[in-house]
């Protein structure tokens, strides 16, 4: 779907190990890759400014989640939007309502993470 194999060398260097703990699954298709994250148990989140999107702050982000990003011009597909469980957008302040999507999938990340620490944590 346009990105590089997490089995790529170059992608494994940047990485520094982390792959492991991430399970990736590759799809040819947008419909494809959400029937697969639904099969495995996740409740699918987007990240977009779109109608029904809440604050990211506000979704559930309990449970085994899996993030959709889309491209940084475009957007999620029709078909991503129409697919996902919830729809959620990362608050800014200041004119400019857009973050590369690099910054914004590692603010989703992290706010997936954080909302999920307990006191074991």
């Amino acid at each position: 779907m346009g990105s590089p194999s997490p089995t790529d060398a170059k992608v494994q260097k940047t990485a520094l190990g982390s792959q492991k703990y991430v399970i990736t699954t590759a799809c040819e298709t947008s419909t494809e890759a959400l029937a697969a994250a639904h099969a495995a148990g996740y409740r699918v989140v987007g990240v977009e400014l779109a109608e029904g999107a809440v604050p990211l702050h506000e979704t559930d982000l309990s449970g085994n989640i899996c993030i959709v990003m889309g491209h940084e011009d475009r957007g999620l597909s029709k078909d991503l939007l129409a697919g996902a469980d919830a729809l959620a957008y990362i608050p800014q302040l200041g004119k400019i309502g857009s973050l590369n999507v690099g910054t914004a999938a590692a603010i989703a990340m992290y706010e997936t993470r954080r909302a999920g620490w307990t006191a074991e944590d």
